[in-house]
Formats: C-alpha cells, sequence, structure tokens
C-alpha cells in the first residue's frame, strides 16, 4: 500500500536547515509568540513593524542614504553617466562595441534620468533601492533557514557592513547584481521545498537578472548547485520513489540554471569579445587574495570582515549546519571559480565583482549569532545577546562606515587605506574652469590612456551640473557618444584643427604624464599636438593643481 502523507509537526525543518526549530524561536516562516499580536485582525501596521523584513531593510536604507551625494562622482560612475546620457541609438551602438555586459543597467538609467535627473544623488538611489531590498531578502532567508532570531540577525549584519553602504552610492550595477542574487537565492530555497515549474521559473529569472547585472554572478549557480544536491540526496535516501519530489527538484534545478545562462548568453558572448580591452590590466591574484587580500576590501573594514567571517562559520557548530553550509557555499564558491579563473589571460579579480557573495554570508552570520544565542537559556538573555552581536558588528564596521563618506573615496581601490591609487577632483578641476572661462575658449583633454581615467567626462559632468557652458574640445572630431566609445575621435593632423582659439585650458590626470612631469602640459597630451599648439605660440599662463589633476591655462602670445 502507498504511504499516506502527513503533515510536517510544528518546528519541521527546513528542506536545507534539517533540523527542527526551538519552540523558543518560531520555525522557518513563523513569528515568535512574543510577536503573535502582530498577527491580530485589522493589525496590517502591527504586522509590518513586526515583519522580520522591516527594521534590517529601515537600517540599510539610512546607512546607505546617509550623505549619499557627497562623494565626488568617480570616473567609473561617469562612464556611468556617459552611457547613460546618450541616446537608445547611440547605446546600442556601444553595446556592440563595448561595456555591453552593463547595457540592460544603463539603459535602465537612461530612464531613470530622464525623470530624476542626474545629479550625484539621483544617479545613486536606485543602487540604494537595491540593497535596501537585498537586505530584506537576507532576513527572509535567515528566517527560513533557521528562525526569527537568524533572519534579523542576518539582515541587520547585511545592513551594517560598510561595503553595502559604500555600493549603495555607486552609479554601477553592482548593488542590483547583489539584490539579484540575494532574490535568487531566497526563491531557491522555496522551489527545493515545494518543486514546481511555478517555483522554478522564477528562480531562474532572477539568477538571470543577476547575470545581467554582473555576468560573474552566475558563478553563484555553482554554490546553489551543492545546496540543492544536498537536498536531493537527503530525498533519495528518504524513500525508494519520487513522492518526495527529489528527482522534481534535481530536474527543475537544472533546467532553471541551464534556462539563466541561456538567457544571458548574448552579454557573454559580447562581453568575452570585450573582456580584453575593459580589464587587460588587472593583475592575476595570488593565493593570498583569498585568505585575507579580498575581504577588507570587499567589506571596506577589516574587523567587520573578521566579524562577519568568523560568525558565519560558526553556522556550522550549530543545529543549523546544513543551512550554514548552504550559505557558505553560496559565499565561497563564487569567489573559488572566479579567483580560479583570473588565473588564465584575463583576470576578473576585483573585490567589487564578488560583492552579491555577501547576503548569502550575511544570512550565515545571522544562523551564527542564532546559535550563540540559542546556548543562552532565557529568552531575555537570548534578546540581549543578539543585539549585543549586531552592534558589535556595527562598531567595529564604523571607521570604515566614515572612511567611505569621504569626499573623494569612490576613487580608492583598497580599504581601509587609499593604497597604491590617488583621488582625481573632477568637481574641484571643473570649478576652476568655471570660475575663469571666457567666451571663446578652447580645451584639450588627456585620452592617451583609452579614456580610462575620464577628465573629459569628469570637467562635462561638472560643469553642467553647475549649468556652465564646455569649451569646445579643439581636437575632437567625432564624440565618444559618436563613436559607439568612450574614447573620441581626434584629428588625424592637430594643426588642421586649431581655429586661432585665444586661450585653451588643458586638463589631464596626473597618473600617467610622461616622465612623471605633471607640470608640464605638453607632456600630457599626444606630441602632435603638443607640436600644434607651440607652433601657434600658446605659452602657460596659469596652472591650477587639484587632488590627481591639473588645469593649465595656455594664451597665444
Amino acid at each position: 500500500m502507498p504511504r499516506q502523507r502527513q503533515s510536517p509537526p510544528a518546528g519541521a525543518a527546513s528542506p536545507i536547515a534539517g533540523t527542527a526549530v526551538r519552540s523558543g524561536d518560531a520555525a522557518a516562516g513563523q513569528r515568535p509568540a512574543a510577536l503573535a499580536w502582530a498577527t491580530a485582525p485589522g493589525g496590517a501596521v502591527r504586522r509590518a513593524a513586526g515583519s522580520v523584513w522591516l527594521l534590517p531593510m529601515a537600517v540599510a536604507a539610512v546607512a546607505g542614504g546617509y550623505r549619499i551625494g557627497g562623494p565626488i562622482m568617480w570616473r567609473d560612475e561617469l562612464a556611468t553617466w556617459s552611457a547613460a546620457t546618450r541616446s537608445v541609438p547611440q547605446l546600442w551602438t556601444m553595446w556592440h562595441h563595448i561595456d555591453a555586459v552593463y547595457g540592460l543597467y544603463y539603459l535602465g538609467l537612461h530612464f531613470w534620468i530622464a525623470v530624476f535627473g542626474d545629479s550625484p544623488a539621483a544617479m545613486r538611489v536606485p543602487s540604494l533601492l537595491a540593497m535596501t531590498g537585498a537586505a530584506g531578502l537576507v532576513a527572509l532567508i535567515g528566517r527560513r533557514l533557521g528562525g526569527f532570531t537568524a533572519g534579523l540577525t542576518g539582515g541587520l549584519v547585511f545592513a551594517l557592513i560598510p561595503g553595502i553602504s559604500r555600493f549603495a552610492q555607486e552609479a554601477r550595477p553592482y548593488a542590483g547584481a547583489t539584490f539579484f542574487a540575494a532574490l535568487a537565492t531566497l526563491l531557491l530555497l522555496r522551489a527545493l521545498a515545494r518543486p514546481g515549474w511555478q517555483r522554478w521559473a522564477p528562480y531562474a529569472l532572477a539568477v538571470a537578472a543577476a547575470g545581467a547585472s554582473n555576468v560573474l554572478a552566475l558563478c553563484l549557480l555553482a554554490g546553489h548547485a551543492l545546496g540543492a544536491l544536498g537536498v536531493v540526496l537527503r530525498r533519495r535516501r528518504s524513500t525508494d520513489g519520487p513522492e518526495r519530489g527529489w528527482a522534481g527538484a534535481a530536474t527543475g534545478f537544472g533546467l532553471s540554471a541551464v534556462a539563466a545562462v541561456v538567457l544571458d548568453s548574448p552579454l557573454l558572448i559580447e562581453g568575452h569579445k570585450q573582456a580584453a580591452e575593459q580589464i587587460d590590466g588587472v593583475l592575476r591574484p595570488p593565493l593570498s587574495q583569498l585568505t585575507a587580500g579580498v575581504w577588507p576590501e570587499l567589506f571596506c573594514s577589516t574587523a567587520a570582515a573578521v566579524a562577519v567571517i568568523a560568525l558565519a562559520l560558526l553556522s556550522l557548530a550549530g543545529p543549523r549546519r546544513r543551512g550554514g553550509g548552504f550559505c557558505l557555499a553560496s559565499a565561497f564558491v563564487p569567489v573559488l571559480i572566479i579567483w580560479s579563473v583570473s588565473q588564465g589571460s584575463v583576470s576578473y579579480w576585483f573585490a567589487r565583482y564578488l560583492l552579491f557573495t555577501l547576503p548569502a554570508l550575511a544570512a550565515a552570520a545571522g544562523l551564527g549569532i542564532a546559535w550563540l544565542c540559542a546556548l543562552l537559556a532565557r529568552r531575555p538573555l537570548r534578546a540581549a545577546a543578539a543585539a549585543a552581536a549586531v552592534v558589535v558588528v556595527a562598531a567595529l564596521g564604523l571607521p570604515g562606515q566614515q572612511e567611505i563618506r569621504q569626499a573623494e573615496a569612490h576613487n580608492w581601490w583598497s580599504y581601509p587605506d587609499p593604497v597604491g591609487d590617488v583621488p582625481v577632483d573632477y568637481e574641484g578641476a571643473a570649478n576652476v574652469i568655471a570660475a575663469g572661462q571666457r567666451p571663446g575658449d578652447g580645451i584639450v583633454f588627456q585620452v592617451s590612456d583609452h579614456n580610462r581615467w575620464g577628465a573629459d567626462f569628469g570637467i562635462e559632468y561638472y560643469l553642467r551640473l553647475r549649468g556652465k557652458p564646455v569649451p569646445t574640445d579643439v581636437f575632437q572630431v567625432r564624440t565618444p557618444a559618436e563613436a559607439g566609445s568612450y574614447q573620441p575621435v581626434e584629428c588625424a593632423r592637430p594643426a588642421r584643427c586649431l581655429r586661432g582659439e585665444p586661450r585653451i585650458w588643458v586638463v589631464y590626470t596626473n597618473h600617467l604624464v610622461r616622465g612623471g612631469r605633471y607640470r608640464d602640459p605638453y607632456a600630457a597630451i599626444r606630441p602632435a599636438q603638443a607640436a600644434a599648439l607651440r607652433a601657434e605660440h600658446y605659452t602657460i599662463r596659469r596652472m591650477y593643481f587639484e587632488a590627481g589633476i591639473t588645469v593649465a591655462l595656455l594664451a597665444r602670445r
């Protein structure tokens, strides 16, 4: 006779956790008795206030929104502005030349700017919204795997990581990849609990959306596969037939993974073609990057990184060790894959590319905190211990929170100290030109570094932001938008492009000036351009030195 299916008892295990939730900490999807008031009829507001996701989202919104417009736009954000303010046909052309992997983000931000404008704060708000939503999703993941305490503390830990606040204030798609990675993880847990196409399809779409924001986020599938494999194996051992759905879970995950990769395949193909040009200067990461190097940069705080990782590892010691293992696999396996791939001809090793792994790591930290709290006998002590753990993480991350809000902090490549990089004050340089320009002035930009420092984008952005005209670029024949690139097309014979301008501004960053002679504007531009200016008897009248960038004013004798 076929066996009768029985309803699981209260406190039954989640498909990953595999153990019952203590009576003091309700099972996944349930609230503790102390919050029963939130379920009273007509208590929608009270129910929201008692939701596990609300406080983490509020904290993430406050932490990420504080001084969101303060840091100066840096070169990557200026590249975003240049792309997002182009017409849709120009964007389409650019996708086929460079930066196809971020094309959908640029398109979305194009319409956002049309409504909300292109101030630094306005351009960064989509990232803030994404990180705020991700905090709520982390809380829901933790609740499903370990109960209310695990969810609440995991969501708060995520919201208080300085790196999360930093990239909530970044006009780039990394926050979007983080949000969709967290959403995919939650949807996977739901699909594993009750397999069906109506649950696997949203999971596939979420993974594809994460990949569309950052193609490296597709590596999340490897971590998810380990978790799904564990569920399938446990279900297969528990029954002789398919009635528990292990076959459906295996098939559903496999088809979802294939569907996500197929949906992102155009971006993968174009991105592979463009990778060598986009990130050709990235070095192969040594083994030390896995053990210590990348984590301070990813968290924007050494102390916060150590605390969160330690709490996450504790999840393997408690009764939720299966859930902890699932989260740790989702966090660390993608990092290992990206590190391994980066040993090849092209390195993808940037800390910000790994940001999508932090939701799973924070959820594991919540499970670790819940286990520590469960060791205490009394509920008030458990609540105090959970609050203390979150406060410690916040306190350890406070110096990092202060660092990321400095005016030039977005230029830094490493945290907590700006090692190996010099900030560029595009705003200060634009203010110099705005205060001293006259009708008829021309301008020349350093673009010999393939425009990766974006001096022209920075000056144009901040002059337009102040309602000031941009002097005519005397050596430019096609703008970057017209060329479908970030690099303008310049005169092949610079002497023929001069039109007798009485004064010319020369703007250049101090990083790549030939011979390090950043006080000589003629050393910063192309030799043919310098020769043309000298032939027309332009001499240096004034020099302005801002952080990382120089503005020289030339005038004809």
